[in-house]
């Protein structure tokens, strides 16, 4: 196991750290599968990957053991979290992010209704005279947002922190009015999930709670990478929607 040799590795203050990449690149490559929903095109997972390596080493040597969390998770903060900077230092959005998504919103919504079906990439790009990279670039980014701060886009009335997803698998414990609020709030996400199309539902619950990565979610459903990035973003935006005005 990589905690095991990792914690060799600190025996033996000679082990090459090449032993302990080796050991966690599976962890690290899973982590930039999952933060990939939310690159835009000119980045790719490989990117992220030679910043999980860096985040890794940062980890190996500045854990202390004595703190009692276990390498692995805290590791597994300190490869997001250089990934999450890498993005952010080559791709985090212009200005003129929120206009264009409002305008992707928008024709979206005039397409869905002269369609009678959600519109395609291409379809939207051509409506408003975009590259269809454009388009896409719009969801990576609003899907970067969601995994920086998801809370940021559920409940955003609500005094600002929300409740993510994951917590319908393990609601956290705290003091008793806190879990009111918190039983509330899952109450309302679990009847707005409830309203997302099929195949939207579909899409958070393997990203969500079958901890798929993009592209295991593509070859499951038998749809392109970009289309899983297109779903998630749609979700998030309905379910956006819905909660920030309850």
């Amino acid at each position: 196991m990589p905690e095991n040799r990792v914690r060799e590795a600190y025996r033996r203050p000679g082990e090459e750290k090449e032993q302990v990449i080796l050991s966690f690149l599976p962890l690290i490559k899973r982590i930039a599968g999952k933060i990939a929903i939310g690159l835009p095109p000119s980045l790719e997972e490989s990117d992220l990957i030679g910043s999980g390596i860096i985040g890794l080493l940062e980890a190996w040597e500045r854990y202390d053991s004595s703190r009692g969390v276990e390498f692995i998770h805290y590791a597994a903060r300190r490869i997001r979290g250089a990934m999450i900077d890498e993005v952010r230092k080559l791709s985090w959005p212009s200005r003129s992010f929120f206009p264009r998504l409002r305008q992707v919103q928008q024709a979206e919504e005039k397409l869905l209704q002269e369609y009678q079906r959600e519109p395609s990439v291409e379809e939207i790009a051509a409506y408003l005279g975009w590259p269809p990279a454009t388009v896409e670039q719009v969801w990576s980014h609003f899907n970067l947002f969601s995994i920086l701060s998801l809370e940021r886009w559920l409940f955003e009335n609500l005094e600002g922190d929300g409740v993510k997803l994951e917590d319908f698998i393990a609601a956290p414990q705290g003091e008793p009015g806190e879990e009111v609020i918190s039983r509330e709030r899952e109450k309302l996400l679990a009847e707005a999930l409830e309203h997302l199309p099929p195949r939207e539902q579909q899409v958070l619950a393997l990203y969500y709670y079958e901890d798929l990565t993009q592209k295991e979610i593509a070859a499951l459903l038998k749809i392109s990478p970009a289309r899983v990035s297109q779903l998630h973003a749609r979700a998030l935006q309905r379910l956006q929607k819905m909660l920030s005005s309850c």
